[in-house]
């Protein structure tokens, strides 16, 4: 998980973007999809859910995967893109510390 900024997303004061990488699986809906901090990834998985009637299950089985990565310039106004198994998803959280080390000493 790590921090992420994007332009595109307002963040309220106080809270912050964080990624992480996960697996396409058919928990991609259109709202996950939304959430994937590339545009150009978002933009062929929503065409390519889209041909595949909206239904996640359908679209991002493995067989849906693999289909989807064969014919991607389809899903890319024809241009080529890497094949697309796993996508950065951003979340809004507070804040919280990093690198900080805990009061407890240790006996040596």
């Amino acid at each position: 998980m790590g921090k992420v900024e994007l332009k595109r997303i307002k963040v309220p004061k106080g809270k912050v973007l964080t990624a992480t990488r996960k697996k396409i699986d058919a928990s991609f809906d259109l709202k996950a999809i939304e959430s994937i901090t590339d545009t150009g990834i978002q933009k062929i998985l929503k065409n390519y859910l889209s041909s595949r009637e909206n239904n996640p299950e359908l679209a991002f089985s493995p067989e849906g995967i693999e289909d989807m990565n064969k014919n991607i310039e389809k899903y890319n106004d024809s241009k080529w893109h890497h094949p697309i198994y796993k996508a950065r998803i951003f979340e809004l959280g507070s804040k919280f510390p990093l690198g900080q080390t805990s009061d407890v000493s240790i006996a040596g």
